[in-house]
């Protein structure tokens, strides 16, 4: 299967919506997120949604174009993990210290599950 780059890309994205989302889901559900009476479902979708969308494009378009292999991989991960704390932390309205490791829990699952995913889409 070949196909475009900015094909692949849109089904990375879906992907790691989808993957980060449900991390955050899972991690609210299993009360390692403060529960408040106003926590919504917006809230979560959007906190899976708006930091992948805005830190992506810059991982995949921007960070191989300074830096390649194993060590822009790891390098862009961390750059995006801690661009992404303060987004967690203010949707969610949380501590830097919990969004930071959320941040990081999201984006080694996307990184993990959606490179094994991404070859059925």
């Amino acid at each position: 299967m070949n196909m475009a780059i900015e094909e692949l890309f849109l089904k990375a994205l879906v992907l790691t919506i989808v993957i980060e989302t449900a991390v955050i889901a899972v991690a609210w559900r299993a009360g390692l997120l403060p529960s408040r009476p106003k926590t919504r479902l917006l809230e979560i979708v959007a906190a899976g949604s708006l930091p992948s969308a805005l830190t992506l494009p810059y991982l995949w378009f921007v960070v191989p174009a300074f830096l390649g292999g194993w060590n822009g991989i790891l390098a862009g991960e961390l750059i995006v993990a801690a661009a992404e704390t303060p987004l967690l932390a203010a949707i969610l309205r949380i501590d830097a210290k919990r969004a930071l490791v959320l941040s990081i829990a999201c984006n080694a699952a996307s990184f993990l599950a959606g490179g094994l995913l991404i070859q059925f889409l």
